[in-house]
């Protein structure tokens, strides 16, 4: 970009009027590294700059160019990622301990706004594709039939496009949502290009035209802006914003950079005056690459060159190219001067843009052909990890962050019947645990116990996804406290074999906190009644800050 965004223009000339008595400590002299030029107008809320938690001046006016760009009702500019927008827009739309319907493939943010608002969630599994062992759309059928069955829910929250470029019908499913007075919040952090403007070069199907109440966009994934800037879309009248403002206060940066403003307002620019030429070239480059696929004999690329239809698909981001080449195949690549995005298992993600180079792709489709004829190919294995539905709830997720866990081998005899104890990291899934708080029954515990690697030779060579597989399984901590675990076994044995010690047992449950990884039908019944007692107490004793989360793992419940 050549030409300098309207904020910046304005900034810089706020910069150059007076001598800076006020933040940041550069001075807009002291450059914090080499070649950082927007030092120079770098800012905070003086006269004339606005402030972006009550913006009415020229913060105000760049939100407003963003809004009217993407059709929305009001645009707030993000500096915080995604992320902020997720949990204030949640905790805008549902209130403290309140109960919404959640898509299982969300991203681990959604569940931290579970976490931090006590919302009890009512989950939406989408199909899970079996060739590429990834998410389907959510079924505009599967979302009527949670409103019907949780009334009460005062949200739906879900993601599209996900990760891998699957886009649902949100058309369809904001009217369902709408007939009962519901909002759609839509996570589309992935989807900041889906334009109305983009619509005639194959980007349909976006979540702002489609009518979703809130939509948050990563702009810095897709689009050119720096990495940790996002926009938050309004439509309609059943999001309140002065309370989505509210909750930005709350989980917003109080200083917010000027620079990631800026950024936000050149991209918004650049789209305006520059977005039909480069779409149109960026769906040029990607008919190539699709027209190029389709001679590959051996490798499969998700919904491109040769690839099957996929029917649990509404519609696939073309930008996202999902190729079926495992670890081997990312080292190639590599070697050939590409870096993925993300490898887990068989699949590979590589993500284009419209700013991509114009031969980019062309080399790329060049140098999966070497792969595809290449003798020392490494054939990927087909998907293992398949998602299983999860499980019975056993508690809401802020529930659990008060109760005591364990760690136990991942073996169907020792793991299955407990509950899990929360997130784990899970890169090909969104960043979050498969079944945080699920009663895990057999199919769970064989999906967390399988290898992700393609072959031993990968794993030889060091590939990540050993140290993923490690964490999820957990074995050498489960190792390190097996002496506790089987204690814990005899324990529980010799309280079944006493009915005096039953009794007991039961009477102090009535006070203490259950041990969620361990507990009978009656103790989850009750772990409503439990949390607000134990809420109480915090509330009226003192508060103890010296138990941190990895301490009360290893103790028992206090009364």
């Amino acid at each position: 970009m050549t030409v300098k965004s309207t904020l910046q223009q304005q900034l810089e000339i706020l910069s150059a009027a007076r001598y800076p008595l006020h933040m940041p400590g550069h001075k807009r002299r002291a450059l914090p590294a080499p070649g950082l030029g927007c030092a120079a107008w770098d800012m905070t809320e003086i006269d004339g700059a606005d402030d972006l938690h009550d913006a009415d001046g020229i913060l105000a006016a760049a939100m407003q160019r963003t809004a009217a760009l993407y059709g929305s009702r009001r645009c707030w500019y993000l500096v915080g990622g995604s992320t902020v927008g997720l949990l204030a827009g949640i905790r805008a739309l549902a209130p403290f301990g309140s109960e919404v319907i959640v898509a299982r493939n969300c991203h681990k943010a959604v569940y931290h706004a579970l976490e931090l608002g006590q919302l009890t969630a009512h989950y939406l599994t989408p199909p899970v594709d079996a060739a590429f062992g990834i998410y389907g759309s959510v079924q505009p059928a599967a979302v009527a039939a949670a409103l019907n069955a949780h009334p009460q829910a005062r949200c739906v929250i879900l993601t599209s496009p996900t990760y891998e470029g699957v886009v649902s019908d949100i058309a369809s499913i904001a009217r369902l949502c709408h007939a009962r007075g519901v909002p759609l919040l839509v996570d589309e952090a992935h989807g900041a290009h889906y334009l109305p403007f983009a619509a005639q070069y194959g980007w349909q199907g976006g979540a702002v035209a489609a009518g979703a109440d809130l939509v948050v966009q990563s702009a810095h994934k897709t689009l050119p802006s720096l990495t940790q800037t996002a926009f938050l879309q309004l439509n309609g009248s059943l999001a309140d914003p002065a309370e989505v403002e509210r909750q930005l206060d709350v989980f917003e940066t109080s200083s917010p950079s000027y620079p990631l403003l800026v950024s936000l307002d050149g991209c918004t620019g650049w789209l305006a005056q520059q977005g039909c030429a480069a779409f149109a070239a960026w769906r040029a480059r990607l008919d190539r690459f699709d027209a190029a696929a389709k001679k590959l004999q051996n490798t499969r690329i998700l919904c491109c060159g040769a690839d099957a239809p996929h029917p649990d698909f509404f519609a696939h981001d073309a930008g996202k190219l999902l190729l079926q080449i495992g670890a081997a195949g990312a080292a190639y690549l590599r070697e050939n001067g590409f870096e993925p995005e993300m490898v887990c298992g068989p699949n590979v993600l590589a993500m284009t843009s419209p700013c991509d180079n114009t031969h980019a792709l062309d080399h790329l489709a060049e140098v999966l052909h070497h792969w595809d004829d290449s003798p020392s190919r490494i054939a990927p294995a087909p998907p293992a990890h398949l998602l299983p539905a999860p499980g019975n709830t056993a508690c809401t997720i802020a529930e659990a962050l008060l109760r005591p866990a364990r760690q136990i081998p991942m073996t169907i005899a020792d793991a299955c019947g407990e509950t899990a104890e929360g997130l784990r990291d899970c890169p090909c899934i969104g960043g979050l645990s498969p079944f945080p708080l699920f009663a895990l029954e057999d199919a769970d515990c064989r999906y967390l116990s399988q290898p992700l690697q393609d072959s031993p030779a990968e794993d030889a060579a060091g590939d990540e996804h050993a140290r993923l597989q490690r964490r999820v399984e957990g074995r050498q901590q489960c190792e390190a406290d097996d002496a506790k675990v089987e204690q814990g076994r005899r324990q529980r044995r010799q309280q079944e074999a006493l009915p005096a010690v039953q009794g007991r047992h039961a009477a102090r449950r009535h006070h203490d906190a259950p041990d969620i990884r361990s507990t009978d039908t009656e103790q989850r019944n009750g772990l409503s009644e439990h949390f607000r007692a134990l809420l109480q107490t915090r509330r009226d004793g003192p508060h103890d800050d010296s138990r941190s989360r990895h301490a009360r793992q290893s103790q028992e419940p206090r009364p």
